[in-house]
C-alpha cells in the first residue's frame, strides 16, 4: 500500500522495536511513505535490523539508519540514542515507541513465583518507553513540532487474567501519553497511543501452542481473525499524518472488537 498522500514524505521517523512482526511493518509503511528512518531494537537482533534498513532503502530510496539498544538502560539511551539521532538528522519529526516484551505464557497470574518476569517487562515496556520519550522530547520542544505514538494492548485497556505484568505495563503507557498531552499544551507536538489485540506475529505463534488456544482467542474477536501487522500499522500512519491533527492524547483501539 502506498502512503504517499499522507504528507509524510521526507519526514524523520524514529522506531523501537524495529526487528519485530510488528515494529517492521510500521518501518515498511513510513518508507513507502517517503519517510527518512532510524531504526531501534536489542543487539541480539542487530542483523535482522539492519536487513530490515537495507531493503527499504533499497526499495524507497529514503535514508534509514539503525540502532542496537536496550531501551530499559537509561544511561545507554542517554548516550547512545542521543548521538545516533544528531547523525541521523537535525530535526525529529515522529517517535513510534513499540519495542515491548510479553509474558512467557499466556497464563501468568500475579500469585505466580514470577517477581523477575514482572521487572524485565516493567523494565522495557513502561520505563524503557520512558526513557526513549525523555530523549527525544526536548528536541521537538525546542523545534515546536512533532508527534509521539506509543504502541500499547487493549490488555491495558481491559482485565485479562493471565497478563497483568504486561497489561499493568501498557495500562500504565496509555496514561503516560494522556499525562504527556496536558503537560505539554501548545508544544506542536501529539501524544497518542494505540491499544491492538492479538496481531499474527511469530511473537504471538509462539505463545499460542495448541489449536484449542487459537480457536478460543479468535473466539473472542468480533472479526474472527488475528489483526495483521499491517492492520495497526495503518493506523500508526493515519495518527503521524495530517490526517489526524486534532486528536492528542487519545487512545485507538484497534481490536477488531475483542472482548
Amino acid at each position: 500500500m502506498s502512503y504517499l498522500l499522507q504528507g509524510l514524505r521526507g519526514k524523520n521517523v524514529i522506531v523501537t522495536g524495529a526487528a519485530g512482526g510488528l515494529g517492521s511493518c510500521i518501518a515498511r509503511s513510513f518508507a513507502s511513505s517517503g519517510s527518512n528512518l532510524l531504526l531501534t531494537d536489542t543487539l541480539s537482533k542487530e542483523k535482522a535490523l539492519d536487513n530490515i534498513s537495507k531493503s527499504i532503502k533499497k526499495k524507497y530510496g529514503i535514508k534509514s539508519q539503525i540502532l542496537s539498544l536496550d531501551i530499559s538502560k537509561r544511561c545507554d539511551v542517554e548516550k547512545n540514542l542521543e548521538t545516533s539521532m544528531r547523525s541521523f538528522s537535525k530535526k525529529i519529526d515522529c517517535l513510534v515507541n513499540c519495542a515491548a516484551i510479553y509474558h512467557k505464557n499466556f497464563w501468568e497470574p500475579i500469585g505466580k513465583n514470577n517477581i523477575e518476569d514482572w521487572d524485565k517487562i516493567i523494565d522495557i515496556n513502561l520505563f524503557g518507553t520512558l526513557n526513549v520519550i525523555r530523549q527525544v522530547l526536548p528536541m521537538m520542544i525546542k523545534q515546536k513540532s512533532g508527534n509521539i505514538i506509543s504502541i500499547t494492548s487493549d490488555s491495558g485497556i481491559d482485565t485479562i487474567p493471565g497478563e497483568s505484568a504486561y497489561g499493568i505495563s501498557k495500562a500504565a503507557i496509555n496514561k503516560l501519553m494522556q499525562y504527556l498531552a496536558r503537560e505539554n499544551p501548545k508544544s506542536g507536538i501529539r501524544f497518542n497511543s494505540i491499544a491492538p489485540g492479538y496481531i499474527d506475529t511469530p511473537l504471538l505463534r509462539s505463545l499460542i501452542k495448541t489449536k484449542k488456544i487459537e480457536k478460543e482467542a479468535i473466539n473472542s474477536i468480533p472479526l474472527n481473525r488475528f489483526a495483521k501487522p499491517i492492520d495497526i500499522a495503518d493506523v500508526v500512519i493515519f495518527l503521524a499524518s495530517n490526517k489526524s491533527k486534532y486528536i492528542n492524547g487519545e487512545c485507538i483501539v484497534a481490536n477488531g472488537g475483542r472482548y
